[in-house]
């Protein structure tokens, strides 16, 4: 079975919405899809991962550090949970594996999170440093610190708030969105790239919004 295939027969059995499918069908016409797996490092004393792998697929994870690390595989449901036992001393690292064409939906406590391309990043982090090489999709909420993506939107809505940080775009090659930028105490910038077929939505409240050059 096919990356199409899949996303259509979970978007049929209502494991995702029609958004996420048609994110997902976006993010396979990309140069990433073509990745044998997704690799996630994420340096954190808690962090809580979800993804939805078709049968099959194959989600493995390593744990370095005083912590604590479970996979619990559930159909076609993964949830991965690390907690640091002694987080006064150090966060601890996890490394994952992730099936082609798959993204996460995350909850993370304090950290870091470095991917080098996901098709789809969702979910929050309360205060943290994000950095994907290549994003396909984005729906994500930061308490504070940093979140730095290259981003390859081509449709549909997309979201990011940070409540005091900054945020550094980079919009890659074939991009086709429009930023709509809020920033309540800092400097924001309005940016089209493409005809804007795709929204991002992005507010911060104090801090800083950069958009760099296309490509």
């Amino acid at each position: 079975m096919d990356e199409v295939e899949r996303i259509l027969r979970l978007l049929s059995v209502g494991k995702i919405t029609k958004e996420e499918a048609e994110r997902l069908l976006a993010a396979l016409e990309g140069p990433a899809a073509g990745a044998s797996v997704g690799r996630l490092a994420i340096d954190a004393d808690r962090a809580e991962i979800h993804v939805r792998p078709a049968p099959g697929d194959q989600v493995t994870a390593r744990g370095f550090g005083a912590g604590e690390l479970k996979l619990d595989r559930k159909g076609q449901e993964a949830w991965l949970r690390w907690r640091s036992r002694a987080p006064v001393l150090g966060r601890g690292r996890i490394e994952v594996e992730l099936p082609a064409g798959w993204g996460v939906v995350l909850e993370l406590g304090q950290g870091r999170l470095e991917a080098e391309a996901l098709p789809f990043l969702k979910g929050s982090a309360g205060q943290a440093r994000v950095r994907v090489g290549r994003l396909a999709a984005l729906d994500f909420d930061l308490g504070q610190g940093r979140f730095e993506a290259g981003l390859a939107l081509r449709q549909g809505r997309h979201r990011l708030t940070i409540g005091m940080g900054r945020a550094k775009i980079r919009p890659l090659p074939g991009a086709d969105f429009v930023i709509e930028g809020e920033v309540g105490l800092g400097l924001a910038e309005r940016r089209r790239f493409g005809r804007g077929a795709a929204v991002l939505e992005v507010r911060i409240g104090v801090g800083r919004l950069e958009v760099a050059d296309a490509g």
